[in-house]
């Protein structure tokens, strides 16, 4: 884990902020690289906390995987063109092996999110309360949200009563498998809980963990595999720049 996580930072140019995920809905602030935020499952980035209030570089980083992990992230066209060298820049990483890697940037602030959404976080409403963070940052009609490659509604089978129990929070997370039997859909309940919380513009990467070898699924493995990352980078480079937004990784 350890070589992985240098070899990403490698990759990056910068030492993300990292999180010691528990399935809890805290959200903590990246502010020191390398840092591990303890107990923590969201995590905001915000130029601000720095002391800065530069202009924001958008950045497309799609760089090679990493101890057989893939890049997700959609890219955010950079039409300025230009050197993508940084003065100031803290990124923060969201690791996932089958819940949803959470993705949210401002296209109008330098700020962002990563948040780490399964089940517990979903119902806890975790990913309503990062966007309710960031709003007070930036206006909620900014805010662009990524929601990563998960487990599909069609593999997540759980218990009739525990999906009973979680309809009563999110109704639209409500699914059945392939095989006919109680699942949770957590895309699609996350997905609900964001367009109610006021986002506009919510982007999916459908590949389900649990169908797809190339990456990490904690449930198809049975409870041994590895983690693939979501990242989420704000950053700022000398001069004038006049492309607003947050860079994503």
């Amino acid at each position: 884990m350890a070589a992985n996580r240098r070899a990403l930072a490698e990759e990056l140019g910068v030492e993300p902020v990292w999180m010691d995920q528990v399935h809890g809905k805290h959200i903590g602030r990246a502010v020191e690289p390398g840092r591990t935020l303890a107990a923590t499952d969201g995590a905001i980035l915000s130029l601000a906390d720095l002391g800065l209030a530069e202009g924001v570089h958008l950045r497309d980083k799609r760089k090679a995987a990493v101890g057989g992990a893939e890049s997700f992230a959609p890219s955010f066209a950079n039409p300025g063109g230009g050197d993508a060298s940084c003065a100031h820049r803290v990124a923060a990483c969201v690791m996932v092996a089958d819940c949803v890697p959470l993705l949210l940037l401002s296209r109008s602030s330098p700020v962002g999110a990563v948040v780490h959404v399964g089940r517990a976080g979903l119902l806890a409403g975790i990913a309503t309360d990062a966007v309710s963070e960031l709003s007070a940052l930036t206006g909620v009609q900014d805010l662009v949200a990524i929601i990563g490659p998960a487990i599909c509604g069609q593999c997540y089978e759980v218990p009739a009563q525990m999906r009973d129990a979680a309809a009563l929070q999110c109704p639209e997370c409500v699914a059945e498998t392939r095989w006919g039997t109680p699942s949770i859909d957590i895309p699609a309940g996350l997905h609900a809980q964001l367009a109610r919380a006021g986002v506009c513009e919510i982007r999916h990467d459908r590949r389900c963990t649990f169908e797809t070898p190339s990456l990490f699924s904690h449930r198809r493995d049975g409870g041994v595999s590895g983690r693939f990352a979501g990242i989420v980078e704000v950053a700022t480079r000398p001069g004038s720049f006049t492309n607003p937004g947050a860079a994503v990784a």
